[in-house]
């Protein structure tokens, strides 16, 4: 049985990695993999349901440049006692905590999992990105894309595989009249460009309603620009929930209006409850879900006249819904599901 110990700041966030990092720990678990994670500081609170076999440590520390070196202690003592066949990284940052441990004596080879593209960030973050893929034995990135912004050198190290997203067999009627965006309210999300495109939208579609579902430091802007856009009764700002199954469900379409991101779970949670998909192809990931016309639509960054103008042709025709969301639930299936996505890790933790 391998045993793989994964390395994270923590998983007591309602976020997209703790989300899709706790759905591979519970499929390599249930595949006959060993999995244990460490966790830093000492909240072993998990929003997203754990298996009960997935061990968990705690490094007692915050991820803190001070802390760093005494994190790299504790991480180097948990490996030496369970010794490890693997160490994963949950994105680059653990990695100037592991390449310190694996300096004191840390066993296990160290694969880093990567969710942000190799150049979206400052330079500084590139530079960690580029010493970690040369460090790490293998770096797993969201997309083929992001594989190839990897110096040549160092493509044959780095793999892409999908996120692991649970299917569901609930599928939405797309009879409510309701389109949906989830995600962190943060800048790089672009939920005040999304206003922008509703106030679009209701001037000929006023009895539909948008619902975003999220929380995040950029909601008092955004609630400023709903007053200001007089959008009160048509927008629904709802914080982070557990129940999201219930709002895919009740909704008819879905929205993206991200300025970049990785590889977005939920355009694919979107897919598998048959929802049809308009949403800017900005940097890397929506392109590498969506297939344009024909599961959704991808918009050119910022064209909000044109999204407007999608979202409309999917409200004005329920038969163009069904036929977009029926092939993107099929394509979940083909491309996302877990036997797939499991066959690619075991790969790499071979």
């Amino acid at each position: 049985m391998r045993k793989i110990l994964f390395v994270i700041e923590g998983l007591y966030a309602a976020a997209g990695i703790e989300r899709v990092s706790t759905n591979l720990l519970n499929v390599l678990t249930k595949n006959g993999f060993d999995v244990s994670v460490a966790l830093f500081g000492t909240d072993k609170t998990t929003f997203f349901q754990l298996d009960e076999s997935v061990k968990l440590y705690m490094l007692g520390v915050p991820f803190a440049n001070k802390f760093k070196l005494r994190a790299a202690f504790q991480l180097a003592n948990i490996a030496k006692r369970m010794r490890p066949d693997y160490v994963v990284n949950i994105a680059v940052p653990m990695m100037q905590v592991t390449v310190i441990s694996k300096m004191l004596g840390m066993p296990g080879k160290v694969v880093t999992w990567e969710h942000f593209s190799f150049s979206v960030g400052s330079r500084w973050g590139q530079i960690f990105r580029l010493f970690s893929g040369i460090i790490s034995c293998n770096t797993v990135v969201l997309t083929e894309r992001d594989r190839q912004d990897y110096p040549t050198f160092l493509q044959k190290k780095i793999a892409s595989i999908n996120n692991i997203v649970q299917g569901t067999a609930i599928r939405s009627l797309l009879t409510n009249k309701i389109a949906l965006s989830v995600g962190r309210l943060s800048y790089e999300k672009g939920f005040d460009i999304l206003l922008d495109v509703w106030k679009e939208v209701v001037k000929v579609h006023p009895d539909w309603i948008l619902q975003i579902i999220g929380s995040g430091q950029e909601k008092e802007r955004l609630m400023q620009k709903i007053i200001l856009y007089e959008l009160e009764h048509v927008v629904q700002m709802i914080p982070t929930v557990s129940n999201i199954q219930d709002y895919y469900q009740n909704a008819s379409i879905y929205i993206m209006t991200s300025r970049h991101e990785g590889l977005p779970t939920v355009l694919i949670e979107a897919k598998s409850y048959n929802l049809p998909i308009v949403s800017f192809d900005c940097p890397y990931g929506p392109r590498a879900i969506i297939n344009d016309e024909i599961d959704g639509y991808l918009i050119l960054p910022n064209n909000c006249l044109e999204m407007a103008k999608k979202i409309s042709l999917l409200i004005e025709d329920f038969s163009l819904r069904k036929k977009l969301g029926e092939a993107g639930n099929l394509d979940y299936t083909k491309r996302f599901s877990e036997k797939s996505i499991l066959f690619e890790w075991s790969k790499i933790l071979k």
